[in-house]
């Protein structure tokens, strides 16, 4: 059987809340560490990656971590943010426990597995790879975060 395995960073699309977050209080919560990186990539360009392992044979039996240039912390979003708004963006950390329990997510599995996700964020960040394979299979360079932030409206 023929397969294609892509493994995508954390997905751009996801800023759209905090920036949403950013212009109406000027901070950027999450229930991990500010200073956590993350590798990010826009799920457009997942799905553009997909399209391809679909519809031509070179990225058959392969697996391929999908990432835009760089990692950020949320200090470097609230900074990015800052820029394109014009305001001052403070990245601020909230308690995990907390997080849950502001979400309203009833008790169990999908509780227990966020809760675990975001404290492994909070040690060791979201590691997602480089653009290197992206820009190979897009055979372009893939949208940075900075785009993507100055899209945003």
């Amino acid at each position: 059987m023929d397969y294609t395995i892509l493994q995508p960073a954390m997905y751009m699309q996801m800023l759209q809340q905090s920036w949403q977050a950013a212009k109406d209080s000027g901070e950027i919560v999450m229930p991990y560490s500010k200073d956590s990186k993350m590798a990010y990539v826009d799920y457009r360009e997942v799905a553009e990656a997909a399209a391809l392992a679909m519809t031509d044979k070179r990225l058959s039996y392969g697996t391929f971590e999908l990432a835009s240039p760089g990692m950020f912390s949320r200090v470097d979003l609230a900074e990015l943010m800052s820029k394109k708004l014009g305001k001052m963006i403070v990245a601020k950390d909230m308690p995990v426990d907390e997080w849950a329990k502001q979400v309203k997510i009833p008790p169990g599995e999908l509780r227990e597995g966020l809760i675990t996700m975001n404290k492994e964020y909070d040690q060791y960040g979201f590691s997602g790879g480089n653009s290197l394979i992206l820009d190979t299979i897009l055979g372009r360079p893939s949208r940075t975060v900075q785009q993507f932030i100055d899209e945003l409206q």
